[in-house]
């Protein structure tokens, strides 16, 4: 049995491979693991890498805590961006997304909670809830 914690930059994604599957989890419970700019771009790079690797047959995407699955976008970070910034945080957004939806490898939701807005967005994405 091979257990291995993946280091993803960021303490908002948590990853471990543990026998094939690839666990990736959303890790703000108190913010009910709202998705921050930082949370997306490890969550986008994750799945790009799994993809490069034998070893993972399978994702699992799940969020930390008993509260929610997500509550999508982390609307105090958007708090007093420009438009411009806005938009640039909405195309990270956006590209997470597509990498789930065109991920080749099963992407199974473990929706612990309730998802929200965006929450709900990412959940739809995968390929089982």
């Amino acid at each position: 049995m091979t257990t291995s914690n993946i280091d993803t930059g960021t303490t908002d994604l948590l990853a471990n491979l543990d026998q094939g599957i690839l666990t990736l989890t959303m890790n703000r419970p108190d913010a009910r693991n709202a998705m921050s700019r930082a949370m997306n771009t490890a969550l986008q790079h994750q799945l790009a890498v799994a993809e490069l690797d034998p070893n993972v047959r399978c994702i699992v995407l799940t969020g930390a805590g008993a509260k929610a699955f997500c509550s999508g976008g982390d609307l105090k970070q958007r708090d007093g961006m420009s438009s411009q910034e806005w938009t640039a945080q909405h195309v990270v957004f956006e590209r997470m997304a597509r990498a789930l939806l065109d991920c080749p490898i099963p992407v199974i939701g473990a929706v612990n909670g309730a998802a929200f807005g965006g929450g709900c967005e990412i959940a739809c994405c995968c390929d089982f809830l």
